[in-house]
């Protein structure tokens, strides 16, 4: 089990990062860029990356860990407590306690399905490359009960206005 609990606290099934994990990193953060997020639990409105990241060359500077640790403390820190209580301690201490950039380069897998669920979970479109696949365990931010009755609502408008004629 990892201290971080990604799998297990989500019950989503794992996903499989391909090609340059570096490079899925940093497609799973730029999933974030430009866009105010609501985590969810006792978190408001965030906007947790302001500008894409570079995927040539993927290096993991400074802003990218800080971005990878931020969005995994906000994925976690704004649930209830009792949900990994636990494991909150250990993973403020594994990072606080050293360089970020050492912090996401070991732990780079976990880190990046854990952002590949969180950004499913925010709806947020799939990455372009690295994780490319939205899990269908994770809720979409519009159901799509909601876009069939908009669906039929619109067909009904027309409909109604055409009959009037």
């Amino acid at each position: 089990m990892s201290y971080l609990g990604t799998v297990e606290d989500t019950g989503a099934s794992p996903y499989q990062i391909k090609g340059d994990p570096v490079v899925a990193l940093l497609a799973q953060l730029n999933r974030f860029a430009g866009k105010t997020v609501k985590p969810g639990g006792t978190c408001g409105e965030r906007r947790l990356v302001g500008a894409p990241f570079s995927l040539q060359p993927p290096i993991i500077d400074d802003r990218a860990a800080t971005s990878a640790v931020l969005i995994v403390w906000q994925r976690y820190s704004c649930v209830p407590l009792d949900v990994w209580s636990s494991r909150k301690e250990k993973w403020i201490a594994a990072h606080l306690g050293g360089d970020a950039r050492d912090f996401v380069r070991s732990n780079l897998n976990e880190l990046t399905v854990t952002i590949a669920q969180f950004g499913d979970s925010l709806g947020l479109d799939a990455a372009k490359v690295g994780i490319t696949e939205l899990d269908p365990k994770m809720k979409p931010k519009f159901p799509v009960m909601t876009v069939v009755l908009l669906g039929a609502l619109a067909i009904g408008a027309v409909v109604v206005t055409r009959m009037k004629k």
